[in-house]
């Protein structure tokens, strides 16, 4: 019988099915579970006319992830490639969709020629020495020095350094004979994205979420199309059009453009305004977080829109982190009734924040006052501060002796400041010490900031070298090496035992037995003939579950793992 694909061979009657089925041996029915080429459709298959990039621009659930995914692995396993470059992004969109997504390279590849994912490197490597290295749009002058011989750029729409980190990508493809880049991504009007679809070296592949209906959950498509055909949401995210301004906008993207410039002037203030939304849902309004400021020039320039469907912890986070970020002068906020917000968590987010910020600028805002005060009692307490401070409500305030801080001070809330004439008024609320003093160091109150995060594990490499001056590559064989005294290698483990001389031939298996530095290993898996002196030993992960019993019926149980996923 003919070469099909998945689509002719759903249509051939049982008898035929079965006829080809039984024609398959245990290792053919078993690659044919990672042919691609009989799995996809046809516009998830690479064109065949000469191209530089291949432009997929498909709505969501188009299967744009797998694409991308299965053309690096193509590229990789034949060897036509030796150094890749994976860009999406944010780099957790990287590692968690292009890379261990189900439809990430690592997903789709089969077992027997898998990549290791070097998480401490940011870095895929396959058994035959091809490697790819990970990249955000969050950080373009990562890809500065590298050198690459392919990419693939994912959702390249929605990069936040569209044209700085394309630019960059395209300098390191300078590798092999024919560098080539695959880009998939939900269209959005961006002039990086436009440049590259009339570029003549691009060929642009479309389609929309409803190609792909019988790979999505039932009624899937059905609901969207219900809810957002004919929208503008509809258009763009399903299917796949690059509209070019919204409905109604009081600017254009054209306007804009010509606006932007690529460095802000000195910037004599930079304020981050937060607008809360009163509620969290899937339909609620949108958070607006801004960042601007106002130039030397007299010119206002917005810096970042960093808004979204945020919790109030988030938007808080996401406040503070603008306001480090741009070196923010203060964050404004919309003033709600704290009921407004009952229940919703808006007021456990705001002192939070307020205790953020504080913590950030207590250095930037302190002040001395020579105000006379007395340490012992309660209520308000006003003194001279300096001028055009930047003190606002709600912030905690600290009051210390400046000639013994530890032992006599007051804390408490500003409840006002004038910035003309630097008069401060602070609600105390506790205090240590007693006398009347003054000499003060009047500071915002900021406790200590968050605990960093962890360390990377740490990598050993595990060297080992054969008991005999060669060793063969044989499946079902036990070779014995000789360790390193110290190595953590235990019986049940399983490693990958690689040829010195040439990676791409290795062994793979368990360990049988293991006695002072001597360790025998039951070869499960192998690549490549011949034999070999000096091997390089690793650990790495089990063997996968083994799958269900077949059908009956003469099927292998590869054979019947073909016939469920044809369906």
């Amino acid at each position: 019988m003919a070469r099909v694909d998945a689509r002719t061979f759903a249509r051939l009657s049982p008898v035929d099915r079965a006829s080809f089925l039984a024609d398959l041996s245990e290792l053919e029915a078993a690659h044919l579970l990672y042919d691609w080429r009989f799995w996809a459709r046809p516009e998830q298959i690479a064109p065949e006319t000469p191209w530089e990039t291949w432009l997929v621009l498909a709505g969501r659930g188009f299967g744009k992830t797998r694409t991308g995914a299965e053309w690096v692995r193509t590229e990789a396993e034949s060897g036509r490639r030796r150094r890749i470059a994976l860009v999406g992004p944010t780099l957790r969109d990287v590692k968690k969709t292009m890379v261990e997504g189900e439809a990430g390279v690592i997903g789709i590849s089969p077992p027997w020629f898998r990549p290791l994912f070097v998480k401490s490197e940011l870095r895929l490597v396959w058994p035959n020495g091809t490697i790819a290295d990970l990249y955000s749009a969050e950080r373009p002058d990562r890809l500065r020095g590298p050198s690459h011989d392919a990419a693939w750029a994912d959702e390249l729409a929605a990069w936040k350094h569209l044209e700085e980190t394309w630019d960059n990508l395209e300098l390191t493809l300078r590798g092999g004979s024919d560098p080539k880049r695959v880009v998939t991504t939900t269209p959005k009007p961006r002039q990086g994205l436009k440049r590259l679809m009339l570029d003549p070296t691009t060929i642009v592949t479309r389609g929309s979420t409803s190609a792909n209906a019988d790979n999505l959950a039932k009624g899937y498509v059905t609901r969207l199309q219900r809810r957002y055909a004919g929208t503008r949401l509809g258009r763009q995210e399903l299917e796949a059009e690059v509209l070019e301004e919204a409905e109604g906008a009081l600017w254009s993207l054209k306007r804009l453009d010509q606006l932007r410039v690529a460095v802000p002037p000195d910037l004599k203030r930079v304020v981050v305004a937060v607008d809360p939304a009163v509620s969290t849902g899937s339909r609620s309004a949108e958070t607006g977080i801004v960042v601007a400021g106002t130039g030397a020039d007299g010119v206002g320039y917005v810096l970042a829109d960093l808004s979204g469907r945020l919790r109030p912890e988030e938007w808080a986070a996401r406040a503070i982190a603008a306001f480090r970020a741009h070196r923010a002068d203060r964050i404004n906020g919309n003033t709600y009734t704290e009921a407004m917000f009952a229940g919703n968590g808006y007021a456990d987010a705001l002192p939070k924040l307020l205790r953020d910020v504080a913590s950030h600028t207590a250095q930037l805002y302190q002040s001395p006052s020579a105000t006379s005060i007395l340490v012992s009692g309660s209520g308000d307490v006003a003194l001279t501060v300096a001028a055009n401070k930047t003190f606002a409500r709600g912030q905690p305030i600290r009051i210390a002796r400046t000639s013994d801080p530890a032992a006599v001070w007051m804390t408490g809330t500003c409840l006002d400041y004038a910035p003309g004439t630097g008069v401060l008024t602070v609600k105390r609320s506790d205090a240590l010490g007693s006398g009347t003093y003054a000499d003060w160091t009047v500071s915002v109150d900021g406790g200590a900031g968050p605990e960093g995060p962890a360390g990377p594990i740490g990598t050993t490499p595990l060297i080992a070298t054969s008991t005999t001056a060669t060793l063969t590559i044989q499946l079902g064989a036990t070779p014995s090496f000789v360790t390193a005294a110290d190595l953590p290698l235990l019986p049940g483990g399983f490693v990958l035992m690689t040829a010195t001389a040439d990676p791409t031939k290795w062994m793979a298996g368990q360990i049988a037995t293991k006695s002072g530095t001597t360790l025998t290993v039951d070869v499960q898996a192998t690549n490549g003939t011949g034999s070999h002196a000096g091997w390089t030993v690793q650990l790495v992960g089990p063997r996968g579950i083994q799958g269900p019993t077949g059908p009956a019926g003469g099927l292998s149980l590869a054979q019947a793992h073909a016939v469920a996923l044809s369906f």
